[in-house]
């Protein structure tokens, strides 16, 4: 028997179906011969053991940190099935399944192992520790590669498996990330709680994005704009507006100056001498890296990297796009005849699109791939009642941009490049302006993009007109930087040593020699921990630094704990040398252990306690009149009282549920309900077309459950 071992059980049910294996069988689904079986994995079956599996291995009485001496470092590596967070035992489920699994893989009549863990480095090490760990004798191992979860890809994917020695280099990069952020984990988020008093997750990835937020932050917080001025000119032709300013800025104590320079140019005349026009061709953007996708999704959707990767990961697993975790924007150049059946499958299912396979550098590039390419759609197209809400939005902006990559119609536009000069009584030209005008002459891939052109008309003017100055100074002021948003931190994130006047090919360079912080796969995750730790927030897609963040940050300063960004691509290095064969596990384990050597040999430094920031009181509660505040927690929002174990069960959700209605409580509408007002709410009508407008109050009432519980009730009515 072959025994196929999927990493989820979703995938697993994918490859049985498409090999023939539709008889479920314990754990398993096996075809009518019983020559393949499939089982699987739930993500991570195995966990490097906590630091008190190596001190306190019998598992007693917890030993207190304060008497564990850092830095620690195993001597053997110890893998041990997940635990159960909260019991601290190993989940029943998780040791059911690797108990069959283990059986399995073990059976006489077993002759070939397939490892069909996800197409990356992560899924290489999930299925390789189930199949090491459980493996008594050896046995052929093979591995199916799915860059997409179609029918047909399995099909091939399968006929064609590699020995899974292939991606040895895969496992011990993966591993190598693994012991690395656990020596860095653990020691550091150990040392740094028992000195501040407080618990501070410390990591080789998040810490440096935290930095990056509280570096902007700070930026903006010390930023005194400077005043400065300009000469500004503005004509009105037939309610089309030609504004003109000079390119010399001046600054306060330069007013004289200033108003010398308008006295001339005032006193000169204006010349149209140019007026051109030039038929451009606008280029389609490029097909989505998982980082550029998550970007697009926040600002469009504000859904935060984590929430984006999840729902593409559900699309990947549904079949209907390819492997999410991806750092190019590229194909490879042998996937042209898969483009080109994808396009004919999206002209069969729409006969209004028309789309074209273009053989072309900007599409297909192998010297930008690493494994993975650019995501796509698939073969595989959803009917209309396969996807709603968010995951239909996120599957159309992936489409969307790949019917504008191959659209057959390019986007045509007219610019018109008006030059006008100003000239002294002498005839010198004292300074020359040009103004550019646009509009669109063929929408064509633009039509799929969910940004308008606006055509920008240029005043009707004509050749050798003369228009009479009309120079005004204007005082302006410099801006600060602007916050991160989705977009702007995975850029940076993802090229962070970028220079400005960087080439592509120099940026996807240092992509591919792991010059990056974190990884397409780990970052969403690493940058969700953070949010859950509360160093940073992120609303309405813009991050901000918090008090917690700012505190751990400006201790670790004072501790002269340098992992920064330089350190942080450095280690990154080191991985990728790992997986191109330049260094080993034990080599990179032995930088990581020089670095904490180099931070635990440094004299003790005193650090201040957090202080705990004081909630904002948003009024008092209608039943017992005590202060209610707002609670962020991991599963969301809520408003209770300030002392929190208050006997009285009032409290507010962050999101009340009218009929088929979701309100948003906001503090400013907390606010006003907690005051005995009234708020406004919009209301969808029943045949969902439209909306109509209701007044939300808190009743004086109580709604008593069945469990005995009082909750607050709204009385609603209709505004006229």
């Amino acid at each position: 028997m072959i025994f196929v071992i999927a990493e989820k059980p979703n995938l697993a049910k994918t490859i049985a179906f498409t090999l023939g294996c539709r008889n479920k069988q314990d754990a398993m689904f096996i075809n009518e011969d019983k020559s393949i079986g499939v089982s699987w994995a739930y993500g991570h079956l195995f966990t490097l053991a906590e630091l008190d599996d190596y001190i306190n291995p019998s598992g007693e009485e917890p030993i207190p940190w304060k008497d564990v001496k850092l830095p620690f470092y195993p001597s053997n590596w110890k893998w041990f099935l997940k635990k159960d967070p909260k019991t601290k035992k190993v989940d029943s489920g998780v040791k059911k399944q690797y108990n069959f699994l283990k059986e399995m893989i073990n059976r006489q009549d077993v002759t070939e192992i397939v490892h069909a863990g996800d197409a990356d480095r992560e899924g290489e090490v999930i299925i390789r520790l189930i199949i090491m760990n459980a493996m008594k004798t050896h046995k052929k191992i093979s591995r199916l590669w799915l860059p997409e979860q179609t029918e047909e890809t399995v099909r091939k994917a399968f006929k064609s498996r590699d020995d899974d020695a292939k991606y040895n280099s895969l496992f011990n990069e993966g591993v190598a990330r693994t012991y690395v952020d656990w020596l860095l984990g653990i020691n550091l988020t150990r040392d740094i709680t028992l000195r501040t008093g407080t618990l501070c997750r410390i990591g080789r990835v998040l810490l440096p994005i935290v930095q990056a937020i509280y570096d902007r932050d700070k930026l903006i917080k010390e930023f005194t704009p400077t005043e400065y001025y300009v000469l500004e000119h503005t004509t009105n032709r037939e309610n089309e507006i030609l504004k003109i300013s000079s390119g010399k800025k001046f600054q306060k104590n330069q007013m004289q100056e200033l108003h010398m320079m308008r006295d001339m140019y005032n006193k000169a005349k204006l010349k149209v001498t140019r007026i051109d026009k030039v038929e451009k061709k606008k280029q389609s953007p490029k097909l989505y890296s998982l980082s550029v996708l998550q970007g697009e999704l926040g600002k469009k959707l504000k859904l935060k990297p984590k929430e984006a990767l999840n729902y593409v990961q559900k699309l990947y697993e549904k079949g209907y796009v390819t492997y999410p975790r991806t750092n190019t924007e590229y194909l490879s150049e042998n996937e042209k005849d898969k483009v080109s059946k994808i396009i004919q499958k999206i002209m069969e299912d729409d006969k209004d699109i028309k789309l074209v396979n273009k053989d072309s550098k900007r599409i297909y590039d192998d010297s930008k791939i690493e494994s993975h390419s650019a995501i796509t759609p698939t073969t595989k197209i959803p009917n209309d009642s396969a996807l709603e809400g968010v995951e239909k939005s996120v599957y159309e902006t992936i489409k969307k941009r790949f019917l504008s990559v191959f659209c057959e119609e390019g986007c045509v536009l007219e610019e018109n490049i008006m030059t006008l000069e100003l000239i002294d009584h002498q005839n010198n030209i004292l300074e020359t302006f040009k103004i550019k005008g646009t509009s669109v002459i063929q929408m064509g891939w633009m039509k799929y993009e969910d940004k308008e052109i606006e055509d920008k008309y240029l005043p009707k003017l004509n050749i050798n007109e003369y228009l009479i100055p009309n120079f005004q100074d204007v005082a302006k002021k410099t801006q600060p930087p602007k916050k991160y948003t989705v977009q702007t931190l995975n850029e940076y994130l993802k090229n962070p040593l970028k220079k400005e006047n960087d080439t592509e090919d120099e940026e996807y360079k240092n992509i591919l020699e792991g010059l990056e912080i974190g990884t397409e796969a780990t970052r969403a995750g690493i940058i969700d921990n953070a949010l859950s730790a509360e160093y940073i927030s992120l609303k309405n897609n813009t991050y901000s630094i918090e008090s917690k963040g700012i505190y751990v940050i400006e201790s670790l300063r004072k501790l002269n704990l340098e992992l920064t960004v330089n350190n942080t691509v450095i280690l990154n290095k080191y991985l990728k040398d790992v997986y191109r064969g330049n260094m080993t596990v034990s080599q990179v384990i032995d930088n990581t252990k020089l670095f904490l050597n180099k931070y635990f040999m440094q004299d003790k430094v005193e650090l201040e306690q957090l202080k705990k920031e004081e909630k904002e009181t948003l009024g008092v509660c209608p039943w017992c009149g005590k202060p209610i505040v707002k609670y962020d927690t991991k599963k969301g929002s809520f408003y209770g009282h300030k002392e929190y174990k208050s006997e009285c069960q009032f409290t507010l959700p962050n999101k009340y549920k009218y009929f088929e209605n979701e309100i948003t409580l906001t503090e400013t509408r907390v606010k006003s309900l907690l005051s005995a007002k009234s708020i406004s709410v919009k209301i969808k009508k029943k045949n969902g077309d439209g909306t109509y407008a209701m007044s939300m109050k808190l009743s004086k009432e109580k709604i008593k459950s069945n469990n005995g519980k009082y909750y607050p009730k709204f009385d609603f009515t209709y505004k006229k």
